[in-house]
């Protein structure tokens, strides 16, 4: 079973410049909110975005990504990019 994640992307003023829509095969909800943390960082590298603010319902999620950011920022890169 898949699950539909959701994203807008807001500029400075809170208008809307962009909305992403991705399936991710996931159902455990953690890690249907995991997945979609990484891919609304994904949309924010591939759009270039040099500051941004992800919000989540998930503070479990959002804490360990938090707690792991400098060993993630590295290998994201490079795991994001393919």
């Amino acid at each position: 079973m898949d699950s539909i994640a959701s994203a807008l992307v807001r500029n400075e003023r809170g208008e809307v410049i962009l909305a992403v829509t991705n399936i991710v095969n996931f159902i455990e909800p953690t890690v249907v909110e995991a997945a979609v943390l990484l891919a609304r960082i994904r949309v924010a590298m591939d759009k270039g975005l040099k500051y941004v603010m992800f919000d989540s319902d998930y503070a479990s999620v959002v804490h360990r990504f938090k707690s792991h950011w400098k060993i993630l920022t590295g290998t994201l890169r490079g795991c994001l990019a393919s």
